[in-house]
C-alpha cells in the first residue's frame, strides 16, 4: 500500500512538472520539428542506444565476481540488461529496472548478492565517468559571462561527487575489513558491506571498468547529441558534455515517475541558461529520446517473454 502511494505521488509530481514545462511551448511546434527529423541521425540514435546497452551489459559481466566457469555468457547478461529496460518503463516497480534485472539474474544463477554488488558498483563508476565528462564540458564550453555562477556550481558539485565516491571506496577498502570483523556478522548492512569489500582485491578491475565507463558514457552522450542533430538543432558537443550529466543525475532524485517532468524541467533550465535554445528546440529531442526508451523496453519485453517460456 505504501509503495503504491509513493508511486501515485510520483506520478502526480511528474504530471504537474511536465504540465508546467509543456505550457511554455505548443504541441504543434514540437510535432513539426519531429516530422522534419533527419533519418541518418535518427538511425544513429537507435544504433548508439543499443550498442550502449551491449557495452553496459559487458561492464556488468566484468564486474561480477565469481569463478570464470560459473559466469554466464555475454548474451545472457545482455538479455537480462535489456529486460531491465522493460521493467523500468512498463512495469515500474519501487526499486527500478537496475534492481529488477539484478534480482532476476541473481535468482536465476544463485548469486543474488554478487549480482546486486556488481550492479551498484557499475552504477557508481558509471556516474563517476559521467561527471568527468561534465567537468570536461564545463572547461571547454564557450563561457557566457552572465552564467558563470551556474558553471561554477556545476563544477563544484562534480568535483565533490568524484571526491566523495572515491573516498568512499578508499575507506571501505582500507578499514572495512576491521570494522566488519568487529561487528555482528548477521547484520544485513554488514553482509552487504562484505560484498563490496570483495572488490578491494580487484582494484585493477575497478580502474579498467572506469575507463570502460568513459567509453560507455561517451556513447550515451553521442546518442543525446544525435537527438538534437536529427532535429536540426545544431549545438556544440561541449554543451552536451556539460549539461546532460546534470540532467541524468537530476532524474535520479526520487521525486518523480521515471524522471519524467524533472528531465524536461532540468533541460529547459540548463540548456536555456547556457545556450539560449528555444523551448521547442529543447523539448523535441527529449520526445525522440522517449521513442528510443520505448523501443529498448519493447526489446526487453520480447526477451522477457522468451525467458519466461524457456523456464516453463
Amino acid at each position: 500500500m505504501k509503495q503504491r502511494l509513493k508511486t501515485f505521488l510520483k506520478v502526480i509530481a511528474s504530471v504537474s512538472i511536465l504540465a508546467v514545462c509543456l505550457s511554455k511551448v505548443s504541441f504543434g511546434s514540437i510535432w513539426q520539428t519531429l516530422v522534419q527529423a533527419k533519418y541518418g541521425f535518427s538511425f544513429l540514435v537507435l544504433a548508439f542506444g543499443f550498442v550502449g546497452m551491449w557495452r553496459q551489459s559487458e561492464r556488468w559481466r566484468g564486474l561480477l565476481l565469481c569463478p570464470p566457469e560459473d559466469k554466464p555468457t555475454q548474451g545472457t547478461f545482455f538479455r537480462y540488461f535489456t529486460i531491465g529496460f522493460f521493467f523500468n518503463l512498463f512495469v515500474p516497480s519501487g526499486f527500478g529496472g537496475d534492481a529488477a534485472r539484478s534480482l532476476a539474474f541473481g535468482r536465476a544463477h544463485q548469486m543474488v548478492g554478487k549480482s546486486f554488488a556488481s550492479t551498484v558498483v557499475a552504477r557508481i563508476i558509471g556516474f563517476q565517468a559521467l561527471v568527468v565528462y561534465m567537468l570536461i564540458g564545463l572547461a571547454i564550453i564557450p563561457h557566457i559571462e552572465s552564467h558563470q555562477d551556474v558553471i561554477r556550481y556545476l563544477a563544484i558539485f562534480g568535483i565533490s561527487f568524484l571526491l566523495a565516491t572515491t573516498l568512499g571506496f578508499v575507506i571501505l577498502f582500507r578499514w572495512g575489513q576491521s570494522l566488519i570483523s568487529k561487528s555482528d556478522s548477521k547484520s544485513r548492512i554488514i553482509r552487504i558491506a562484505g560484498l563490496f569489500l570483495e572488490y578491494s582485491s580487484h582494484t585493477k578491475l575497478l580502474v579498467f571498468s572506469f575507463f570502460d565507463s568513459l567509453i560507455i558514457q561517451g556513447l550515451i552522450l553521442l546518442t543525446n547529441w544525435c537527438m538534437y542533430l536529427a532535429l536540426g538543432v545544431n549545438i556544440p558537443f561541449s554543451l552536451i558534455l556539460a549539461v546532460n550529466p546534470m540532467i541524468t543525475l537530476a532524474t535520479m532524485l526520487p521525486i518523480s515517475f521515471l524522471g519524467v517532468g524533472v528531465r524536461e524541467w532540468a533541460s529547459l533550465e540548463l540548456f536555456g541558461a547556457l545556450s539560449g535554445l528555444s523551448q521547442t528546440q529543447v523539448l523535441a529531442p527529449l520526445v525522440l529520446g522517449y521513442v528510443l526508451m520505448v523501443l529498448q523496453a519493447i526489446a526487453g519485453a520480447f526477451l522477457w517473454i522468451l525467458e519466461t517460456k524457456k523456464k516453463s
